[in-house]
């Protein structure tokens, strides 16, 4: 069993996800799963806290403006 050395908490916000019109930035997820991957590797425990799911629910919504509150 690794032992962690380390834990990171990393904010991704809504406009780095959704930065395109697909309403998820495809790329953007590639490239932070190969980035935690790395880290996973060099026993770093890694928390990722995000909003994208709000505005990828938007999109398949079809809404143009946001919840104004979260039940």
């Amino acid at each position: 069993m690794k032992r962690i050395k380390e834990r990171w908490v990393v904010k991704v916000g809504s406009s780095l996800i959704s930065g395109n019109d697909e309403g998820i930035n495809k790329l953007f997820i590639l490239n932070l799963v190969s980035q935690v991957n790395y880290l996973l590797n060099h026993n770093i425990e890694i928390i990722i806290i995000s909003s994208g799911a709000v505005a990828k629910g938007m999109h398949e919504l079809e809404l143009s403006e946001g919840p104004s509150s979260l039940h």
